[in-house]
């Protein structure tokens, strides 16, 4: 495989549509700098379906899922079959047997090797200076492709860095037997615990794993095991892409070593200050394409993923968005629905026909400073609207209660369609915009909003050379 000319090639690792757009993104910052040949690399059939976007952009993509996916199904054949019909078998929520954990600790064991050693050669051929991963966890490839990079001295970046959010980890683990760490514990839990006491929190109460005991022992035999799960950072990951102070420091706090923290500013919210500078504009274009009253104030509404996410299923989903969907018609707004980068537009059509709103073209971050009021559920997009001095409005019907998705000023908060109806009316009242003026210039000046993090990260990636 010959890829190689003047420029540093920057290899990008995303694990999951997600991580695919933001580093897509990031990809086009590099390749638009000059000095840089980004190649985009798919390691599985689900990322594969995003390739063709990026190919016709005239970003490079290498498909590897066959290389690897092959050699790791050959390796773990013999386990597959026994693994998959005891799985059958298990009941919900409960945990696995001991003789079922063994064979998975066995079966991750045999992959995250495999993994590792295919991606190496890989890593040999293509030698890039630098490779970005979405993170510094638990699954593959992202565990294997950093143990392979330290093999090879190639520096690694963190470059999707979300907000340290330990409770919501927690929430979605809670009640599941596979990450319990008390003394009621199946063994291999109890094992890890006992010889790996960083991978448990307690900060709400009940011990916690933050991988099931089988996979923490894994990792560990493996070489791979984070140091620290609970912070993005905290494993074997170089560098990780920061742009807020105070999140900074909330991550140091958590256990990041701030000597891998990189403050660059956040190369994904460029557009968004662009947009910002150019609301007027902006705003009468979305007014003339989507037919809006302009008598009316603009709602820019992130729909949640939460069917997609695997949190309930897709029926319970819509049901749900309708019913909080309805005050909305009532308060007479524009409402611009934002999809996740999960959802398809025909699965959200229906309902957004049936209460006369309209699906965006464009990304949320184009579109969100142009609103009068931003809605989501919990988002850390809840940040990007404080940037602008956009109030918000949450709809937490888990309800997560954190202390992440509220602010001095500038929040309403509900957990039903009442309360939701309410917070319309608040905001209508103009209670939602005291004081957020001033905070939002507070924190503009703290988070590097300038458009220009991705010129930032550019210069920082120019530094680096880990080819062998």
């Amino acid at each position: 495989m010959q890829v190689r000319d003047s420029r540093d090639i920057v290899a990008f690792l995303p694990r999951h549509a997600t991580s695919w757009t933001k580093m897509v993104e990031l990809a086009r910052i590099l390749a638009a700098d000059g000095r840089f040949r980004p190649i985009m690399l798919v390691t599985s059939r689900s990322i594969a379906a995003c390739a063709p976007a990026a190919s016709l952009d005239g970003l490079e993509v290498i498909d590897v899922a066959d290389r690897v996916v092959g050699p790791v199904e050959k390796a773990v054949a013999d386990l597959s079959a026994p693994i998959d019909a005891a799985e059958a078998q298990r009941r919900p929520g409960k945990a696995r047997d001991p003789h079922l954990a063994w064979m998975r600790m066995r079966q991750s064991l045999r992959s995250l090797r495999v993994w590792r050693d295919e991606l190496g050669r890989l890593l040999g051929e293509l030698r890039p200076s630098v490779v970005m991963v979405p993170g510094d966890r638990e699954l593959e490839p992202v565990a294997p492709m950093l143990a392979a990079c330290r093999r090879r001295r190639i520096p690694t970046i963190i470059c999707a860095s979300n907000v340290p959010n330990i409770e919501a980890v927690r929430l979605a683990r809670a009640g599941d037997a596979d990450f319990d760490a008390g003394p009621d514990a199946p063994w291999l839990n109890r094992w890890a615990k006992r010889f790996h006491p960083r991978q448990v929190d307690t900060s709400g109460g009940a011990p916690m794993l933050f991988s099931p005991g089988w996979r923490t022992l894994a990792l560990d035999r493996a070489g791979m095991l984070s140091p620290n799960p609970w912070v993005q950072g905290g494993g074997l990951a170089d560098h990780v892409l920061h742009h807020s102070r105070s999140r900074l420091d909330i991550a140091v706090q958590q256990g990041l070593d701030r000597n891998k923290a990189v403050f660059v500013g956040d190369h994904t919210i460029d557009p968004l200050y662009r947009a910002r500078e150019e609301r007027s504009a902006i705003r009468a274009r979305l007014e003339k394409d989507y037919g809006l009253d302009r008598r009316r104030q603009l709602a820019v509404l992130s729909v949640p993923n939460d069917a997609e996410h695997g949190l309930c299923d897709m029926p319970t989903h819509l049901t749900r968005l309708d019913a909080w969907m309805a005050p909305l018609v009532r308060a007479q707004l524009n409402v611009v629905l934002s999809l996740h980068p999960k959802s398809l537009p025909e699965t959200y059509r229906p309902l957004a026909e049936r209460h006369g709103f309209v699906i965006a073209r464009e990304r949320l971050a184009d579109i969100l400073p142009v609103g009068d009021v931003f809605i989501c559920s919990c988002s850390s997009t809840i940040y990007w609207a404080q940037l602008c001095g956009i109030p918000v409005l949450n709809m937490d019907w888990l309800p997560y209660r954190s202390h992440h998705f509220t602010a001095p000023f500038g929040i309403l908060t509900a957990e039903t369609p009442a309360e939701f109806e309410v917070c319309l009316e608040r905001f209508g009242a103009g209670e939602a915009n005291r004081g957020l003026d001033a905070h939002a210039a507070e924190i503009r000046a703290e988070s590097l909003f300038d458009g220009k993090a991705g010129a930032r990260i550019c210069d920082f990636v120019s530094t680096l050379d880990g080819t062998d």
